[in-house]
């Protein structure tokens, strides 16, 4: 059985959809099944490759009221894992990053889902630097045995993906309104990313 995905393209042969595409990293949900005589699938490294050419018409173009359905989920899907770890940590200074971070996801998703291109006039974005701690780390599904650094391993994970989403969602639109809104939001992804990654290294690191 064959499965595409409806932001990116990427396509699989499998049983059931992917739990996240590995190119552009929505969930399942936005998986539709192809029919038995549509060309074959593509693999998760080929389509990254491509993907990586944007902007070229390798990225299926979508409606910016597509994608912006496929960003909500996104940003109500981050909201549950922050709100399901705040039931996981128990240092106070987690707890109090954490609980921050699901609050401004659910401002992401109110901005989504209300967006007026004069919202972002006077939006500036921030320089923010990629400490890339992420990057060389392992995340694993959260479980009622994850422990305290598993939690932000798997958060700082999810705020990269995100971050990678909206980027390349800026090259998936062609209003301007709204690749700025998804510059905006990957910008504001990319902070969450840095401010985990901080924490990590002045506490994790600093007990190793």
């Amino acid at each position: 059985m064959k499965w595409i995905c409806r932001v990116c393209g990427y396509m699989t042969d499998a049983v059931e959809p992917p739990k996240e595409c590995p190119v552009c990293f929505v969930g399942s949900y936005a998986f539709d099944k192809m029919d038995d005589d549509s060309s074959g699938a593509a693999s998760a490294d080929d389509a990254k490759a491509e993907a990586t050419k944007m902007p070229e018409d390798e990225i299926i173009k979508k409606s910016a009221d597509e994608i912006m359905k496929q960003a909500i989920i996104k940003e109500q899907e981050s909201f549950e894992f922050y709100r399901d770890a705040l039931n996981i940590v128990k240092d106070a200074g987690a707890i109090q990053l954490i609980d921050e971070l699901a609050k401004e996801e659910l401002e992401h998703k109110n901005k989504l889902e209300n967006f007026k291109p004069e919202d972002l006039k006077d939006y500036e974005l921030k320089k923010i630097r990629d400490l890339r701690i992420a990057d060389f780390l392992v995340d694993d599904e959260i479980t009622d045995k994850t422990g305290f650094q598993g939690v932000l391993i798997k958060a700082m994970k999810k705020e990269q993906h995100a971050y990678e989403f909206f980027t390349r969602m800026v090259d998936s639109v062609d209003d301007k309104d709204v690749k700025r809104l998804f510059e905006i939001m990957a910008n504001e992804e990319l902070s969450h990313k840095n401010k985990l990654e901080k924490y990590y290294d002045d506490v994790v690191y600093a007990e190793n």
